[in-house]
């Protein structure tokens, strides 16, 4: 766990191209950043990851949000009070992750 995420972290999730890189490198980048070891999980191919009204973490989902493939790639649900699921299934050829 780490202090505040960088700039330069927050930049590499809003860039990070998941066609070429993967899915798993950048999801191990956010668990790596995330604040508060608890409020994240990954089971399987799903990531739940809750804010826990941090900024810094809510800068993170900002950041995945910004990354537009990852977002409709991965993104499966959030409920109000910064609760996020995501199918982190790396792509296969001709289609999605699913």
């Amino acid at each position: 766990m780490s202090d505040y995420p960088s700039e330069e972290s927050l930049k590499l999730i809003r860039e990070w191209d998941i066609v070429k890189q993967g899915i798993k490198p950048l999801v191990a980048l956010v668990m790596d950043i995330w604040h508060w070891e608890d409020y994240r999980t990954l089971k399987g191919n799903t990531l739940i990851l809750n804010t826990g009204g941090w900024s810094g973490n809510e800068d993170i989902i900002f950041a995945l949000e910004q990354n537009g493939i990852f977002w409709s790639v991965c993104w499966e649900k959030s409920i109000k009070g910064g609760h996020y699921w995501f199918n982190v299934k790396e792509l296969t050829k001709g289609g999605a992750g699913r």
